[in-house]
């Protein structure tokens, strides 16, 4: 175990654990903006990765040819989709699907539009696992009852149509939305690299006065930030588990 990667889409998922890993230095890769440092004995990367599926798919490639993580995990913000799930709520994503590949019925113009009756495009609707010895990992860490185990859905979308939102839900079977783990596990896949994706629910559509994702930032952030890091400690103190 040499290198951990973690990747955030926004500055205000990944400045905490700049502020956490100290000593770190900035480094810009092909245009995408990494933080690189010691911590213990293993080498941290924070990576910028930026919002969307393809910023975060260029963005893991990149960081799989640069520094050659032996470990991913995505982190930050998602929306839910169970109204059982509260804001602060953390998901740790089993595995992730792709939900940004449609095809919609033929109607002339003036027919207008209905997302509900778009059917994927079962061939790039791909799913992928994330590695099962990080996931085990993740279960020995949780404290309470407010860490989750299930899918996460990946699109470039932002839902806040509660009936798309059960529509997504019927065909991908994902509790809560974001827009770039998928993307970091595919590449994760291709690359033989384990990986982990960990969210916070920062908003809920479905349950009425949960607020914005703005409102929530300063209450979920730290959450997500303990968590992690308490976790990164768990895979440098089992570096000796098969990692690949």
């Amino acid at each position: 175990m040499k290198t951990i990667l973690i990747q955030g889409a926004i500055p205000g998922e990944i400045e905490s654990y700049l502020n956490f890993y100290k000593n770190l230095k900035q480094q810009k890769v092909d245009g995408f903006d990494f933080w690189v440092g010691k911590y213990k004995d293993v080498q941290i990367v924070i990576s910028l990765t930026d919002i969307g599926v393809m910023n975060a798919t260029e963005s893991t490639v990149i960081a799989a040819y640069k520094f050659k993580p032996d470990v991913v995990i995505n982190q930050g913000t998602c929306g839910g989709h169970l109204n059982s799930l509260k804001v602060g709520d953390l998901i740790v994503a089993e595995d992730a699907v792709y939900m940004n590949k449609f095809r919609s019925p033929a109607k002339k113009e003036g027919e207008g539009s209905n997302a509900l009756e778009w059917v994927p495009v079962l061939k790039g609707c791909f799913r992928v696992k994330a590695t099962d010895w990080l996931v085990e990992l993740a279960k020995s860490v949780t404290k309470g009852d407010d860490v989750y185990f299930g899918t996460i859905g990946t699109g470039d979308m932002f839902s806040q149509e509660i009936d798309r939102i059960k529509h997504l839900r019927e065909l991908f079977g994902e509790i809560c939305e974001d827009m770039e783990t998928l993307a970091s596990y595919k590449v994760c896949e291709n690359f033989n690299i384990p990986h982990i994706a960990i969210r916070v629910i920062s908003n809920n559509e479905t349950v009425e006065g949960l607020g914005t994702r703005r409102d929530n930032m300063n209450v979920i952030i730290p959450k997500i930030t303990n968590f992690i890091t308490t976790y990164i400690d768990e895979i440098i103190k089992n570096k000796n588990i098969k990692t690949k």
